[in-house]
Formats: structure tokens, sequence, C-alpha cells
């Protein structure tokens, strides 16, 4: 320590008011606590490098989780739809994916069917004869000489861990028939929602063949 500071600190005895110099930069005074903040680049840095490892998790996230399923059949109207694995979040009007049933044969096989959620656990069924209504909106049956192609599902109520999925169509196999069935949720591959102004896989595979 400076003699200088020294001497101006300690020169003052008991009952000493008059100033006292301050001590030079660097010099500690004895029974004081001093505290260092740390330059504040050092802390946009940091919020920096926290920011990009959050944003590279995300991506890696996404990437894994995210999926873009082409609607190949005329039972909904959207010919795209964004869905993702987790989580597995439902509502009504949800898209979502599932194994083809087996009624569907091997038609279908390696593929997913896409159908919208209508019923979730808990809301009411009713059969109509010519109609089934869950949760308030209606599907009309496939109607042949006077009488659905199909039996239609029973009227009750959508029991927990089971969804109604349907299509928009009149001839979409789906829950309005028994043999489709409610379907479990477990069974439940992906939730989406539809991409607005997608072209149809067949219009793409069309334009790809044009450029070859």
């Amino acid at each position: 320590m400076d003699d200088a500071v020294v001497a101006d600190l300690f020169a003052a005895g008991p009952g000493y008011e008059g100033p006292v110099a301050a001590p030079r930069e660097g010099v500690e005074i004895p029974g004081s606590e001093v505290e260092y903040a740390a330059p504040a680049s050092r802390t946009v840095r940091r919020w920096w490098i926290g920011g990009a490892i959050a944003v590279v998790a995300l991506g890696y996230t996404a990437l894994a989780d995210l999926q873009l399923t082409l609607n190949g059949s005329e039972s909904l109207p959207e010919a795209a739809y964004l869905q993702w694995h987790w989580p597995k979040l439902l509502w009504h009007g949800a898209v979502v994916a599932i194994p083809p049933p087996a009624l569907f044969g091997a038609a279908f096989e390696g593929y997913s069917i896409v159908k919208r959620v209508g019923g979730l656990p808990g809301d009411p069924i009713r059969n109509f004869g010519d109609r089934v209504c869950v949760a308030g909106i209606c599907y009309d049956a496939e109607m042949r000489d006077g009488h659905p192609f199909a039996d239609l599902l029973p009227s009750g109520v959508v029991p927990p861990g089971m969804v109604a999925l349907f299509g928009e169509a009149s001839n979409s196999l789906d829950s309005r028939y028994a043999r489709f069935g409610l379907v479990p949720i477990s069974e439940i591959e992906a939730v989406g929602l539809p991409l607005p102004g997608f072209p149809r896989w067949q219009s793409i595979a069309a334009w790809m063949e044009l450029k070859d």
C-alpha cells in the first residue's frame, strides 16, 4: 500500500472529523466488502450463446417432431397438413393421422389415414337413421336405395380414451359407420392443422413429370 495513503488513513486520531483521502484504485480498506460487476460485454455474450443453444435445440426438436402430410383422398378438402407427433393435444377440428383400420385391407398398407376430430370423450352421439350427430354436428350417411350403405354408429357417448373421426364427404369411411367406429386415442400417430393453398400431390407429381 502507498505510504501516503496509509498516512492519510491513520493520521487522524480519535474524534477526528476532518477529510480522509479516498483510497486509490486497487487499494482495499480493511473490513470493507468490494463487489466487482462482470463486464456488460461478457453478460451479452452469455445471452447470445444461451439463445443460440436454445434455437438449435428447438430446430432439432422441430425436425424430429414435425411432418408434412399430403392428402391423397377427397374425404377432406385440404391438400396437405402440418402435423406433429408430440404433444398429442386434441380438440374439435384437429386433423389427425392414424394407421389404416383393418377394414381397409392391404390397399393402404404403409400409409396413414387422415381424419378430422369430431368427437372427444364425453360428447353425445345421436343416430337419426340417415345421419349421425356428434357434439352437435351432423354427418350424413351415403344412401343407397333409401338406406345407409352400411350400419351407422349407434347413439351413446364417446367413452374415455376414444375419439370420433370424420371426413367431410358422405362416402367417407369414418366414425359415422359402425364398421369404422370410434378410434382409441393411443392409435393417433400425429396431430395437426391444414396448410391452406398447398397444391394436391397429383398436381405436384404432374409438374415433376413435366420437369423431367
